[in-house]
């Protein structure tokens, strides 16, 4: 498993689907990081993220923004890629 998640963060592939998904959810889910953080748990995992799950994007989206960057979507898209429950997915 931890090979997987080492894929997942150094591949291009992985990287260009994240900027995809980044870039997807940006059109499709409106207004509001909290829209954004619903498409892609809807598009990923085909379920609603939890208040828990909802805070702590808001918090590493945020961190960003406070620092005057730009936010952070692709680098949260691609650890959403990685997460344990997409791997388990039949």
């Amino acid at each position: 498993m931890p090979q997987q998640f080492l894929f997942v963060m150094n591949s291009p592939f992985m990287s260009k689907r994240a900027k995809a998904l980044a870039e997807r959810v940006g059109r499709e889910a409106g207004e509001g990081e909290t829209a954004r953080i619903r498409r892609a748990y809807a598009l990923l995992l085909a379920r609603e993220p939890s208040a828990r799950e909802i805070d702590l994007a808001l918090a590493y989206l945020g961190e960003a923004a406070e620092e005057g960057a730009p936010p952070r979507w692709e680098s949260y898209a691609q650890v959403l890629l990685g997460t344990q429950e997409l791997m388990q997915m039949p």
